[in-house]
């Protein structure tokens, strides 16, 4: 077959993704509305949005999720003019049509939001198009989903017209057009279950003949076709206790496990509880499987991901009580809580039992046996746990640079080495698993005075393994960073800010290839305050989106974009915007509800005040200061998180230098899922009296 070429405006065009559903992210559900994908111009600014033809209400594109259940799956049209559908598994495909069923979202394209005149009429080559009109053009750039998309009308002859079809690719032929003041109805047809992302791009012209273009930015329109639901499977026969034994399920005998989503950000919940019998239930192992309560009593409740909860199901052991013979079931009953399948739709859940005969129990039998207590396991060196343990900070400027990396658990020191040798303008720092040795690896960046140098090094030797210019050699501003998994290959990238004099300039560089992937200001180009980056996951789609803070001179900006696409999520004031020292910022799950937070530090002339931001709602979680706020206390803070507590959460990581010179920097740890807990950890990491000033710290959240 003949394939289009594929354009390059987004680098993950046709990924094709696992299973997954993000509906928490969404205030919007379109289940059975009429609505129009309004694609709106005015004051020289486009604006694609959705609007409700019944009621009015307009919502955004990134903040709305239109809903194709089951009952939208059809026998896929049969003949050679359908050929462009391709077909799911089962010959079928899931089709919003383009005449309204009142089950179903009715989907339209609509120009009536912009005003007659604006944009000079034109006839298409385009041989799809039979009139003259002012157009709209709207491109379809990129789509990611877990199978093919299209768009198409069919006309009175029943033949189909085919705007859209990624079955060979995308191209420039892959667009819809829709008039000034008219709209268009469409079949958008899926080939398979999951979550479908597809972006857009309009076009029209001021100019007669095609002439003045005007183009909007990338937005992404967000589809949840039939999400899957979690299915339990149990052993196909009960199973039996002679003489009190207690019953082990594992892999290798009498296997239960949870199918699922294997990416959904939100966790399930599954409940395995003893019915008569109120025998003793406790779970193959406590690490790293999520959040478990009543372990080792006659119900236990697990709280993970798919692959979490079926770790903990792995060896999960039935102890009959004591004295009890007879038919035990245990019952295993699975949630997705509503987050496979979005609001308001309820969640989706399956139960199963499985019969346990207990016989020869005496009363002093298998329920006897008191579980023991749950002790944090000791991380054997390369795990994923081990990986959470590490801690860099870097010397500050004014001295010559140096990086101690030490174990936050055992507050030792593992070593210490000068990246930029005699060089005393400091140096960014950040910690992660870049070459997947199950070590954590060190990257630094040159601070203000040197040139943008970015060095990574062997978590396991400590030697430099790569070594790259981020910005031009001759660039002295500094350079922020940032370490997260950007294009979802499983590796962290680097991410990289531009210091003061440098604009505002984020890039983000491939960490398995070093190759540039990502380039952009995160805010005017003009703006020479530089900026300071951060990297999680606060979309929910599985890789990491870009946080940027405004350096010194501007507002205390903090804006948000999608690493995918670059399209701008979220832009706010950290502080007054009065306050112009400066923004710093970090990443990370600080509060233990499987959903990133947005942690900002004020810079020089802020105080130590640390504020925490929910990253899908940027309601303000916490606020509070580092150091006891004095008129002396006002040189700023800078943030960052590791896990300090095995619990494998991380903490807020606080770093605030003492305005009396003879001190040193303070580093403090804060931990917010069981409240405001704070401890200094500058001594117990052997900090040596050379680290005055303010000195930069790297961690790892899990």
């Amino acid at each position: 077959m003949k394939t289009k070429p594929v354009r390059t405006v987004d680098p993950l065009t046709l990924t094709v993704l696992e299973d997954r559903c993000t509906p928490a992210l969404f205030p919007t559900i379109f289940v059975n509305e009429h609505v129009d994908v309004r694609l709106d111009y005015a004051n020289s600014t486009w604006n694609e949005q959705y609007r409700n033809v019944a009621d009015g209400t307009v919502s955004t594109t990134e903040g709305s999720l239109t809903y194709v259940p089951p009952s939208a799956m059809i026998p896929a049209p049969t003949g050679s003019t359908f050929s462009f559908l391709g077909t799911g598994p089962s010959g079928s495909i899931y089709l919003l049509p383009q005449s309204k069923n009142t089950t179903l979202p009715f989907l339209g394209i609509s120009g009536e939001g912009v005003t007659a005149g604006t944009f000079a009429p034109y006839r298409p080559t385009d041989t799809r198009v039979t009139a003259s009109a002012a157009y709209l053009r709207m491109d379809v750039v990129g789509v990611r989903g877990p199978g093919r998309f299209s768009l198409y009308q069919v006309n009175a002859a029943g033949t189909p017209i085919v705007w859209v079809s990624t079955t060979d690719g995308i191209s420039s032929k892959d667009l819809a057009y829709v008039a000034v003041g008219k709209d268009e109805h469409y079949n958008w047809a899926f080939t398979d279950r999951g979550i479908y992302e597809i972006d857009i791009q309009t076009t029209a012209f001021v100019g007669s003949n095609q002439t003045s273009p005007t183009v909007s930015g990338i937005k992404t329109l967000y589809f949840s076709v039939d999400p899957a639901a979690p299915v339990n499977s149990v052993p196909p026969t009960g199973v039996n206790s002679n003489s009190g034994a207690a019953v082990v399920f594992s892999s290798r005998s009498n296997p239960i496990s949870v199918s699922g989503p294997t990416t959904a950000p939100a966790p399930v919940s599954v409940t395995i509880s003893s019915g008569v019998g109120k025998g003793l239930l406790s779970t193959g192992t406590t690490a790293n499987v999520g959040i478990i309560s009543g372990n080792g009593s006659p119900s236990v409740n697990v709280i993970g991901t798919i692959a979490q909860v079926n770790l903990a199901l792995n060896g999960l052991t039935y102890r009959p009580a004591a004295g009890f013979n007879g038919v035990d079931a245990i019952t295993i009953l699975t949630s997705d809580n509503g987050e496979y399948k979005p609001a308001p739709l309820n969640e989706q859940t399956d139960s199963d039992s499985i019969g346990v005969v207990v016989s020869g129990n005496t009363a002093t039998g298998g329920g006897a046996v008191v579980p023991p207590a749950v002790v944090p396991p000791a991380f054997p060196a390369g795990s994923s746990q081990a990986l959470a343990r590490r801690l860099a900070v870097s010397a500050p400027s004014g001295v010559a640079s140096s990086v101690t990396v030490a174990d936050t658990e055992t507050r030792a020191s593992l070593s210490t080495f000068s990246p930029y040798g005699s060089f005393t303008g400091g140096a960014s720092v950040a910690v992660a698993d870049i070459t997947g040795d199950g070590v954590a690896d060190i990257v630094t960046a040159a601070g203000p005075g040197g040139g943008p140098h970015v060095i990574v090094f062997d978590g396991a030797t400590f030697r430099p393994i790569r070594s790259f210019f981020a910005y031009d050699p001759g660039f002295r501003g500094g350079v922020s960073l940032a370490l997260a998994d950007v294009n979802g290959d499983g590796t962290p990238d680097i991410v990289t800010g531009a210091g003061a004099g440098g604009g505002p300039h984020v890039k983000v560089f491939d960490g398995a290839t070093g190759t540039v992937i990502r380039s952009f200001f995160a805010f005017e180009s003009t703006f020479t305050g530089g900026v300071s980056v951060a990297a999680g996951d606060l979309t929910g789609d599985g890789v990491a989106d870009l946080v940027a803070g405004a350096g010194a001179g501007g507002g205390p900006a903090v804006a948000v974009f999608n690493g995918r696409n670059l399209s701008e999520v979220r832009r706010f004031f950290a502080y007054a915007p009065t306050f112009t020292g400066g923004v710093n910022v970090a990443v990370g799950d600080v509060t233990g509800t499987f959903e990133s937070e947005i942690i900002v530090g004020a810079g020089p002339g802020g105080g130590p005040h640390v504020q925490v931001f929910n990253g899908l709602t940027l309601n303000a979680v916490s606020s509070f200061f580092a150091v006891p706020l004095t008129p002396e206390e006002n040189r700023g803070v800078f943030v960052a998180v590791a896990d300090f507590n095995r619990d494998r959460k991380p903490e807020i990581v606080a770093v605030t230098q003492s305005p009396k010179s003879t001190e040193a920097a303070r580093i403090r740890t804060f931990d917010l899922t069981i409240g405001l807990v704070t401890r200094p950890i500058g001594s117990d990491l052997s900090l040596t009296e050379e680290f005055f000033g303010a000195v930069n710290v790297g961690g790892i959240a899990r």
